[in-house]
């Protein structure tokens, strides 16, 4: 009696082990009906992962250390602004254009990506990364299982001849799984006896028996590379609208914001020159490059060189550094699919404007062999060596596709008088002598979406003290309206005027609006120029796209849009 309620036991405990591979996979998952949000365990080619991944908004989200663990080591965490650094072969990524393929090959590389927090753990987005990885990663919507496979592999397939069921042990009488119809695909990872053991193309793990599948149908997957296809050119119709999307860290969700008629490129402030070997910053986010361009909106990828003149300088002397800089600019534009870069490289050295240029065009060449569109803003010009001298606006007129002109920063942050940031005169001039030496179908209009709020105090010694702060036009219009703020237009700088006495403190703003900007806007037509770009996203208030679309796009007066 013993010994039978041994043997019972036994087969027990190997009836369990065997279905604690399907069980286990299902533990923790969680589907909303909608499809926004799954979370369970991943099975990494035959075997499930004992780790939880998340599907959000159709992104495949891992663990960083699951990632480290099961599918890539040779990466590390910066903790400090949440992101992961991954150590790449250049090799994996080939480019249509064979020249660029030659030129990426055969150089490591660290990629640097952004971290999403996720209920206090950091998780990597590996669907979106799946080619850095080297893996096919996909969510089967039919199991609710996320499914990982390596691209460089040889696991054979086979091709069911009949219907059968997937069961759970290698035996004839095993509980039967899922029910798999002729010509159904099948993974096969083991084999034991007569029966094989698979994974179906939704992720179901189990057996089947050897003669359910034609064998003469077995292939083996090839190892593969991810190849960049070249952009089609991109042929504005009209006057182009851009706006600059400021990225602090993370990028915004703008899924379920309205498609603006009058912008055509939304240009993220995502990749900054990080050290002077020409290593990168990335804050790229997947989804929304997604997101945008299903929109209809082109992107325009933005990467400056942090505003340092030394690093810059350091970095403008090497080759190698500009050559490191370029190689992963098109590794991401290729990642990303962007359609653009804009080159916002801002306080430089005047006694590199030489070595700028050249860098500039050494960038291009390589831009332009994956047929994207190359923008570089410049300020107006003017006497200030760094900020304004180191454009050599000829040269870089010819070579670039658009230059964007900030006009902008008329009176700056730290200006020791009150003033417009952008009055239409002063934003006149500038147009007027950047056409002196860019072509006019190449410039796009700054338009400026913040005001400054100017501080004036009399001090004990009779002096008087200015200091401003910068705001959106949403923000400025509260403090106005707490403060009862009588506003004027002001005929001079084309912009709104107010000013009111606080504390013993004179406080003034010229304000811009939908109003002064159509003003602005109308210098586009007047001159001839390809449209307009704005700084920045959600400075601006809803009313000012209508009077912007009037104008560039439509083609209507400004006497039109204010009457």
């Amino acid at each position: 009696m013993k010994k039978i309620l041994l043997i019972s036991f036994l087969m027990v405990v190997m009836v369990a082990s065997g279905l604690m591979v399907f069980t286990r996979m299902a533990e923790g998952s969680n589907f909303n009906s909608n499809g926004e949000e799954w979370k369970g365990k991943p099975v990494l080619e035959g075997q499930p992962i004992w780790t939880e991944v998340r599907v959000l908004n159709g992104e495949i989200y891992m663990p960083f250390d699951a990632v480290r663990e099961f599918l890539y080591s040779d990466m590390e965490m910066n903790e400090e602004k949440n992101k992961a650094l991954i150590k790449v072969n250049s090799e994996l990524f080939q480019f249509e254009n064979e020249e660029l393929t030659d030129y990426v090959a055969g150089n490591e590389v660290v990629l640097r990506f952004n971290l999403v927090s996720i209920e206090g753990q950091s998780y990597l987005p590996i669907n979106a990364l799946q080619d850095v990885l080297g893996y096919h990663i996909n969510f089967s919507q039919e199991s609710e299982r996320v499914i990982i496979d390596k691209k460089e592999s040889n696991i054979p397939e086979g091709t069911l001849n009949k219907k059968a069921y997937l069961i759970d042990q290698p035996k004839t009488f095993a509980k039967r799984i899922v029910g798999l119809e002729v010509g159904e695909t099948v993974k096969i990872f083991d084999e034991i006896d007569h029966f094989y053991f698979v994974r179906t193309e939704s992720g179901e793990l189990g057996y089947l028996r050897k003669n359910n599948i034609v064998e003469e149908n077995i292939k083996l997957t090839v190892a593969e590379t991810r190849v960049f296809k070249n952009k089609e050119r991109w042929e504005p119709v009209g006057k182009i609208g851009l706006v600059w999307d400021y990225v602090y860290l993370n990028t915004k969700d703008r899924s379920n914001e309205e498609k603006i008629a009058a912008v055509d490129i939304f240009s993220p402030t995502w990749f900054d020159l990080l050290d002077e070997e020409g290593n990168i910053d990335n804050k790229g986010n997947f989804q929304y490059a997604k997101d945008m361009k299903e929109k209809g909106y082109e992107i325009w990828g933005l990467v400056t060189n942090s505003f340092d003149p030394d690093l810059t300088s350091s970095f403008l002397a090497s080759e190698e550094a500009q050559d490191h800089f370029i190689r992963q600019i098109l590794i991401y534009s290729g990642l990303y699919q962007l359609d653009g870069i804009n080159i916002d490289f801002e306080n430089i050295h005047y006694r590199d404007q030489a070595a700028f240029t050249s860098f500039v065009e050494r960038l291009i060449k390589r831009l332009h062999q994956m047929n994207l569109v190359v923008s570089i803003d410049v300020t107006i010009p003017s006497t200030s060596p760094n900020w304004s001298m180191v454009y050599d606006r000829i040269k870089l007129g010819e070579i670039v596709d658009y230059v964007a002109v900030m006009t902008y920063d008329e009176h700056w942050a730290s200006s020791p008088k009150s003033g417009s940031v952008a009055s239409i005169g002063w934003v006149e001039r500038g147009i007027q002598q950047t056409l002196q030496m860019v072509p006019e179908e190449k410039v796009l209009l700054g338009l400026p979406f913040y005001t400054r709020l100017w501080e004036e105090e009399v001090q004990s010694n009779g002096k008087l003290r200015v200091s401003s702060k910068a705001y959106g036009m949403k923000q400025i219009r509260e403090i106005l309206e707490e403060n009862d703020a009588e506003i004027e237009w002001d005929e001079k700088t084309g912009q709104y005027y107010a000013e009111y006495l606080k504390d013993g403190k004179t406080y003034k703003v010229w304000l811009e609006d939908g109003r002064s900007l159509a003003l602005k806007a109308t210098l586009v037509e007047k001159y001839n120029l390809a449209g307009f770009a704005a700084w920045r996203k959600d400075f601006e208030i809803q009313e000012v796209w209508g009077p912007l679309n009037e104008i560039i796009k439509r083609g209507k007066s400004y006497e039109e849009i204010i009457r």
